[in-house]
């Protein structure tokens, strides 16, 4: 087995989801760290917080892996007076390297809403936009039953914006904040559309037009994404013969 740098690790990353896919106000790929750092363990994670690096402490990893980014907004200093400071300079007194893949992943197949579709055995699935899946249910549900479904698939209560009796057989699905796709799904020719979190005038909007509306929350639709990557990860290092375990968190 040959030993890993983080390099190694982000050019993996980059040919799942190339970087430059990222939408021009993203933040992505190596924000905090060195890219010939030897990587032996590397934690997958939705977010960065402290429980996250924590956790990459305990597991002795000396990178993670994080959907969402640090410096999101532009940050003039780095400081333990912010929230960003602390993680940023813990990480840097740790040795830790941040990578962050966030609408490039959003836009690749291992993006959550692919995950979901999956999980939901969607048929005849495509994309309708760079975020949207669309498929077919294996049987027709109404809105109130496919909503207990949904709560099943994510543990988590699943909010029903529409009529409850609506017949639901074509779904579309984005995980994490999409609310104004509804517009896509209707041209889709979707009954139904799952996000993880919706605005108020676009469900008004969205069920004028007969569009039934599933809020899902953020963290929950977009977390299937996190184990199938660690997974995608793991085998991709092991076909490179590369010496490194790759690890998933559900903290955020």
């Amino acid at each position: 087995m040959k030993q890993a740098r983080v390099e190694d690790i982000y050019n993996i990353l980059n040919d799942m989801a190339p970087f430059e896919t990222a939408e021009d106000f993203d933040n992505v790929g190596l924000l905090v760290g060195d890219k010939e750092q030897i990587v032996n363990n590397v934690l997958v994670a939705l977010d960065l917080s402290d429980d996250t690096i924590e956790y990459a402490l305990k597991i002795n990893a000396q990178l993670v892996v994080a959907h969402h980014p640090l410096m999101f907004s532009p940050i003039h200093s780095i400081t333990m007076d912010s929230y960003e400071g602390r993680l940023i300079i813990k990480l840097i007194k740790n040795n830790i390297s941040f990578i962050a893949a966030h609408t490039n992943m959003d836009k690749s197949p291992y993006s959550a809403s692919w995950q979901l579709a999956k999980l939901l055995s969607l048929k005849n699935t495509s994309m309708v936009d760079e975020y949207i899946f669309v498929g077919d249910l294996p049987e027709p549900l109404s809105a109130n039953e496919l909503c207990l479904q949904l709560e099943k698939t994510l543990s988590q209560k699943v909010v029903l914006r529409g009529d409850e009796k609506h017949m639901i057989k074509r779904l579309a699905i984005t995980g994490g904040s999409y609310s104004e796709g509804f517009y896509s799904a209707i041209d889709a020719g979707a009954e139904a559309y799952l996000t993880g979190e919706l605005r108020h005038h676009h469900i008004l909007e969205a069920n004028s037009l007969g569009l039934v509306l599933f809020e899902g929350g953020h963290f929950e639709t977009e977390y299937p994404m996190v184990p199938n990557l660690t997974e995608c990860l793991q085998k991709d290092v092991n076909a490179l013969e590369l010496n490194v375990r790759v690890f998933s968190s559900r903290l955020s």
